[in-house]
């Protein structure tokens, strides 16, 4: 879920077009969730906030996840890979119901096997550099 809300603070690259003079116009920016409700605004005025870029870090952590995210992969990999980016992009169930044409029930049980196949790949590798370092 960081990596896709990594990648939405990536900068738009169409958005380059825009003159300094239209950038200086742009809404403050919300770092954090909590900040957007300090100043005793409603949930409606704080989405016109935008949000902070990612930093150097989380970048660095979504790359790491996006490289694992084909070992996620199950019989159907295309498929698989994106339900679990949707889930993660915060996707409502029913939409990727549609969109792919199957049961919830079948939604629920690729985001369970890839995180399996994730978890057992990350143990692995914990493994391996275990033995490397004993």
């Amino acid at each position: 879920m960081e990596a896709a809300d990594t990648l939405s603070r990536l900068p738009n690259r169409e958005r380059g077009w825009l003159t300094a003079a239209s950038r200086a116009h742009w809404p403050d920016v919300v770092r954090q969730y909590e900040e957007s409700f300090q100043d005793g605004r409603s949930p409606s005025s704080a989405t016109t906030l935008r949000r902070s870029p990612a930093s150097a870090e989380a970048i660095d952590r979504m790359d790491t996840v996006l490289a694992w995210l084909p070992l996620a992969g199950g019989s159907n990999p295309r498929r698989d890979l994106a339900v679990l980016f949707g889930l993660a992009c915060g996707a409502k169930v029913a939409a990727l119901r549609r969109r792919f044409g199957c049961g919830r029930r079948t939604i629920y049980d690729i985001r369970d096997r890839a995180l399996k196949r994730l978890c057992a790949h990350v143990s692995s590798d914990l493994r391996l550099e275990a033995d490397a370092e004993g």
